[in-house]
């Protein structure tokens, strides 16, 4: 468990007055900490940064958060009668209906996504079936079409090893 005791320094806001003395000031020795202390401080401040690149972000749950934080934003505004103008009333239920048509958006590409999926299963099932040599041509022709429209390093399902 992580002490304050290790720390040279305990953290604490500086005194009103105070100049802040930044990032540049070392606020507590971490070279007191053993190693799974040092970790668990670690997974500490990972939890509390932002995600720092889309694969550690869930963008479903981002855009629903998004849109249900947007529709509380709208109530709150309509709700506060003549004191909010009508443009920015507009504009948040502009916002909102952006989030939803993001929303719908979302659930139209994992849909087509999926089903897309589905289709390359089946096909790779039912190329099985079929002589070796018709599975290889299928399949390279298949890989040279969808390399020309697929991002990079993505591969399709029905690519795996048909034969044997």
């Amino acid at each position: 468990m992580i002490s304050n005791e290790k720390f040279s320094t305990p953290l604490a806001a500086p005194a009103p007055g105070t100049p802040d003395p930044g990032l540049d000031s070392d606020p507590f020795d971490i070279s007191l900490l053993s190693v799974p202390e040092l970790l668990a401080l670690r997974d500490r401040v990972m939890a509390a940064l932002p995600a720092s690149s889309l694969k550690e972000m869930n963008l479903e749950q981002e855009v629903v958060l998004m849109f249900l934080s947007t529709r509380a934003l709208l109530h709150s505004v309509l709700e506060s009668g003549e004191a909010t103008p009508a443009n920015q009333k507009a504009q948040v239920a502009n916002t909102c209906a952006a989030n939803l048509q993001q929303l719908v958006k979302m659930q139209l590409d994992l849909y087509t996504s999926e089903r897309v999926k589905a289709i390359e299963i089946a096909l790779g099932r039912t190329l099985k079936s079929l002589p070796e040599e018709t599975q290889v041509s299928f399949i390279n022709e298949y890989e040279r079409m969808y390399a020309a429209v697929a991002p990079q390093n993505f591969k399709p399902v029905a690519s795996v090893e048909l034969t044997g």
